[in-house]
C-alpha cells in the first residue's frame, strides 16, 4: 500500500520498484546462466540443466540496459543502486565484468542527455538548506539513528500508517525490522546460504549505507526525508532477505513465518484503504456542489502544491469557482484587496483555514479574527466543519460563508 498512499509514490518511486527488481533480475540471471549454480536466488532446475541459448543472454542484457536507463532516469538515487549492482558483479562473477559492465555502461550512457538537462533544472530549483544540520555531534547521532529506524520502520512494517502514527512508533518499528534483519542474516550464515545473504545484502542495505555515509559527511539528515520515500529502492533487497530466510533456513518455521509475513502485509494494507478516511477533497467538492450555480471563491491559507494541485483535480471544471492561495500572513490582505475590487463577483466564499500550510505557519488567532471581521462585513457564516485525511498535512476547518 505504501506506493499508493501518496501520488508521487504511484508517479516516480512505485515505478522506481519496477526498474530496481527488473535489473536485479537480470544480473541474476545473466550470473546464473554463465556459472549454471543451483544456489542462486533466480536459479530454477531447468536452468541449471540446460544452457541458456545466445538469445536468451542478449535479451536478458537488454532488460538490464533497459532497466538501468529507466531507473536512473526515474531517479537519481538509482546510482546508489547501480553501485551495488556493479559490487554485485565483482563478488559473484568477476572473471566476465566487462560483459555486464557493456549493458550498465549502456544504460548509463542512454540517460546522458536527461542528466545534463536534469542537473542544469535541479539545480536551478534546488532548496538546498530544506535538510538542517545539527547543532551538536549527540544532535546528530540523535538524528541519524531516527532517519535509519524510521526509515526501516516505515518501508518493512508501518507502511502508509505513517502518516497517521507519532513518529515515535517508526522508530520502534525500525528497531524491531532492524533485529529482524539482523536475526534472518546470521540464521541464512549459519546455514551456509552465504549466497542469498550475499545478495540479499547487496541489494538492500548496501544502498542505504551508501546514502547514510553521504548523509553522514555531508552532514545532512535526508533518509528520513517524506516519510523515507527516496530509499524505497531498498525494499526490494529487504524483502529478498526475509523471503530468503523463510525458503533456505526457517527449516519447520516455514510455513507459520510465511503466514505471519502475509498477515501482517494484508492487514497493514487493507485496514489502512478500509478504516482511513480519503475523501477530504471530495467534501470539499461536495460543498460546492449544493449550490453549483454560485458563484464562489475559496480562500486557502496554504499554497502547497499538493493542497491547490489536488483541490484543482477534484472540483468539476463548470463549476463556477475560483481560489485565492495565500500564506497565513498574507491572506486577509489579499482578500480585503479581492473583494473590494469586485464587490458583487462571488455569492458564497470558502475558507479553509489550514493547520499545517507546508510551506508556512498556520493562522493565529489575531489572523483568524482578522479574517472573520473582514468576511462578517459582507457575508454571514452558515456552516463550519472540520475535515481531515490520512496526513497531518490534511487537517483544515472549513468556514462556508454566504452574501447576506
Amino acid at each position: 500500500n505504501y506506493y499508493l498512499f501518496h501520488s508521487l509514490n504511484v508517479r516516480m518511486y512505485g515505478q522506481l520498484i519496477l526498474w530496481i527488481t527488473l535489473s536485479a533480475w537480470a544480473i541474476l540471471e545473466l550470473i546464473n546462466h554463465q556459472n549454471h549454480h543451483p544456489q542462486t536466488p533466480s536459479a530454477t532446475p531447468s536452468a541449471a540443466k540446460s544452457p541458456p541459448t545466445l538469445q536468451t543472454k542478449l535479451l536478458w542484457h537488454l532488460i538490464l540496459t533497459i532497466a538501468v536507463a529507466c531507473g536512473f532516469m526515474t531517479f537519481y538515487y538509482f546510482v546508489y543502486f547501480l553501485l551495488a549492482l556493479g559490487l554485485l558483479v565483482l563478488i559473484l562473477d568477476r572473471q566476465r565484468w566487462w560483459q555486464y559492465g557493456l549493458s550498465l555502461g549502456a544504460g548509463v550512457l542512454i540517460t546522458i542527455p536527461w542528466v545534463l538537462w536534469g542537473t542544469r533544472q535541479q539545480l536551478r530549483n534546488a532548496d538546498f538548506e530544506r535538510f538542517s544540520k545539527a547543532a551538536s555531534i549527540g544532535e546528530a547521532i540523535s538524528k541519524h539513528f531516527e532517519g535509519v529506524t524510521q526509515t526501516l520502520g516505515i518501508h518493512l512494517v508501518l507502511g502508509d500508517w505513517i502518516t497517521s502514527v507519532p513518529p515515535i512508533t517508526a522508530t520502534i518499528a525500525g528497531i524491531i525490522a532492524i533485529a529482524l534483519l539482523i536475526a534472518c542474516s546470521i540464521s541464512l550464515w549459519q546455514e551456509n546460504q552465504h549466497r542469498v545473504l550475499t545478495v540479499a545484502l547487496l541489494l538492500g542495505i548496501f544502498p542505504f549505507l551508501i546514502a547514510l555515509t553521504l548523509d553522514i559527511i555531508k552532514g545532512q539528515f535526508t533518509l528520513g526525508f517524506g516519510w523515507g520515500r527516496s530509499m524505497i529502492l531498498i525494499l526490494p533487497g529487504c524483502l529478498l532477505l526475509l523471503v530468503g530466510w523463510i525458503e533456505r533456513a526457517a527449516g519447520k518455521w516455514r510455513q507459520t513465518a510465511a503466514a505471519i509475513l502475509l498477515i501482517l502485509y494484508l492487514t497493514t494494507s487493507i485496514g489502512d484503504f478500509s478504516l482511513r478516511h480519503r475523501w477530504i477533497f471530495h467534501q470539499i467538492a461536495d460543498i460546492i456542489k449544493q449550490e453549483p450555480a454560485t458563484p464562489t471563491l475559496i480562500v486557502m491559507n496554504s499554497n502547497a502544491w499538493g493542497h491547490v494541485l489536488r483541490l484543482a483535480y477534484y472540483m468539476p471544471a463548470n463549476l463556477p469557482v475560483q481560489l485565492l492561495a495565500q500564506k497565513s500572513e498574507e491572506i486577509a490582505s489579499a482578500l480585503e484587496k479581492t473583494i473590494t475590487s469586485r464587490p458583487t463577483e462571488y455569492q458564497r466564499i470558502l475558507w479553509l483555514d489550514s493547520a499545517r500550510p507546508v510551506w508556512g505557519s498556520a493562522s493565529t488567532p489575531t489572523q483568524r479574527d482578522r479574517m472573520k471581521k473582514l468576511l462578517d462585513q459582507q457575508f454571514q457564516l452558515k456552516t463550519t466543519q472540520q475535515l481531515s485525511g490520512t496526513m497531518e498535512l490534511d487537517k483544515f476547518t472549513a468556514y462556508l460563508y454566504q452574501r447576506e
